[in-house]
């Protein structure tokens, strides 16, 4: 396995964090060959990334990235060196689709969402930014929060679209799919909705499958992660066959075994993994820390044929991000890309899995993130091949919620497949001396008012020096509850809200942080009211 460092130093609260240097630990290599930084607080940009394919069929494949904030999707068409001037920006910045021809015409179809509508722009010689149809269902108000072109549902030679809105009718949720045609109109064509309200139904992904059973049409899948609701957010994923007149009727259905495992919270078609001739399918469970791989065929049974897990120590929600990679390598079989947003204390970082024919569940290449912008991972996608090179290349979103931790907000980065790239024999890595059960708890009560309790435990196998330090939101140090060597073992200290000083804190929102002599820290926020 492969980690790649995109970074080791952090501002955090004012003060600079410096992390231990992750290792390589085989040949593999990926370079960043493309960055795109947001510019002002609250952009979030890289909300959701995605290959679009050649849309101005130059040969170099093209990008899209999402800006939640600033309700924009931004083009970045492909070249041997790319820059980082938008080629076009379309309106709706919550999420994004590409490589649909709704209506047959060669040009590659757009489309993306904010939290209301979901706008289609047609390609053609020259795309401009006017959407030339908006979709909008009421009932709702998350409708576009997962879209996604399906290749053909029903076998008329063209594009179909796939939208959801989890929040239909009390969070019922609703799958709409409108028909692509020479004159595709935004009436729906077809909808599922879930059978009770407040079980979460679409309330994950969804994404198209090209004919996963070979039968000649396109399928769709639906996942669910927080169905059927509290307290149990199992999760469950469908598949929908398609047809020439597509039934409502669940062809495949499978329910995640364990309560909040969030299974289904993020789905993808993978192409063609294992060489079989039939597209594969990839479900994330970012509550059980877990993903998984069913081999598409003429029969699809709910058994995973590759089975992925996160690190126990290091990974926190793996499975939160999942897509096909394309062909990263040029071997002729369809690679995987898994992201963790929250893995290495909210740093995130990305896995990606070799396709082949004895595909195992073992990371080939792990991408660390910046440690400035956090929950690097948050959207993954296959780039297409944007370099002309011969080999797929990967995108990565990273927009931070945090708008504390930095002055400038959202990220995405490209990262270059290679012919060098190899599904390697894993050993374990001289992991990070992370203390194997270091627990920072939340404080209670909060909010508070006089005082509060902070809890900690240590599983150390010698004296440590340990600190736990409040700072207000602007980073100054408010007061020093420990500093001093301990063992391991369970510890707990009240704070009363006042500083250092003896004198009392104003109410507000405050962050206290656990830090030891080696580097590792752990943060947790807590309101003070008065």
């Amino acid at each position: 396995m492969q980690v790649i460092k995109d970074a080791e130093i952090m501002t955090i609260l004012g003060l600079t964090i410096i992390f231990q240097a992750t290792a390589s630990y085989s040949q593999n290599t990926m370079q960043k060959i493309w960055e795109i930084k947001g510019k002002a607080n609250g952009e979030e940009l890289g909300t959701s990334v995605a290959g679009i394919g050649d849309i101005n069929k130059d040969g170099f494949d093209d990008v899209a990235v999402c800006s939640r904030g600033l309700g924009k999707t931004f083009i970045y068409l492909g070249a041997a060196i790319m820059d980082t001037t938008p080629d076009l920006t379309l309106r709706g910045g919550m999420a994004v689709a590409g490589k649909g021809d709704v209506n047959h015409d060669g040009y590659i179809d757009i489309m993306t969402s904010d939290s209301r509508n979901v706008y289609l722009y047609l390609g053609s010689g020259i795309m401009d930014s006017v959407a030339d149809l908006i979709f909008h269902e009421e009932g709702g108000e998350y409708f576009g929060g997962p879209i996604a072109f399906i290749p053909d549902f029903n076998g008329d030679g063209f594009s179909d679209i796939l939208i959801g809105d989890i929040t239909y009718l009390s969070y019922t949720g609703r799958v709409y799919i409108y028909l692509g045609g020479s004159l595709t109109d935004n009436q729906a064509d077809w909808t599922k909705q879930g059978e009770a309200e407040w079980i979460y139904f679409a309330g994950g992904d969804i994404s198209s499958l090209d004919d996963l059973n070979g039968d000649g049409y396109s399928d769709a899948i639906i996942g669910s992660g927080w169905y059927p609701g509290n307290p149990y957010y199992n999760g469950m994923v469908q598949i929908y066959f398609g047809g020439a007149i597509p039934d409502t009727i669940c062809d495949v259905s499978t329910v995640g075994a364990k309560s909040a495992n969030l299974f289904g919270n993020s789905v993808s078609s993978l192409g063609d993994v294992n060489g079989d001739g039939y597209p594969d399918i990839l479900v994330g469970a970012k509550g059980g820390n877990f993903a998984h791989i069913y081999y598409g065929g003429p029969s699809i049974d709910t058994i995973p044929d590759v089975i992925m897990l996160g690190d126990s120590l290091l990974d926190r929600g793996f499975g939160f991000a999942v897509a096909c990679a394309g062909d990263i390598n040029g071997d002729g079989y369809s690679d995987v890309i898994i992201g963790d947003p929250d893995a290495y204390g909210y740093m995130g970082w990305v896995r990606i899995y070799l396709g082949g024919p004895d595909m195992d569940g073992k990371p080939d290449v792990t991408i660390v993130g910046h440690v400035s912008d956090f929950y690097f991972g948050q959207s993954v996608s296959s780039a297409g091949d944007v370099n002309r090179d011969g080999y797929d290349d990967v995108i990565i979103g990273s927009p931070p919620f945090h708008y504390w931790l930095e002055d400038y907000w959202g990220r995405a980065v490209i990262y270059a497949g290679n012919g060098q790239l190899t599904s390697v024999e894993e050993t374990e890595p001289q992991r990070l001396s992370l203390p194997q059960s270091c627990v920072l708890y939340q404080n209670y009560p909060n909010p508070f008012n006089n005082s509060t309790v902070i809890r900690y435990s240590l599983s150390l196998s010698k004296p440590t020096f340990v600190e736990l330090v409040v700072y207000n939101l602007t980073g100054e140090e408010v007061r020093v509850l420990v500093k001093q060597s301990q063992q391991g073992g369970s510890y707990e200290t009240i704070w009363d809200g006042k500083d250092d000083t003896g004198k009392e804190v104003s109410s507000g929102l405050y962050y206290y942080e656990l830090r030891l002599e080696d580097g590792f820290r752990w943060v947790k926020k807590l309101i003070l009211m008065r």
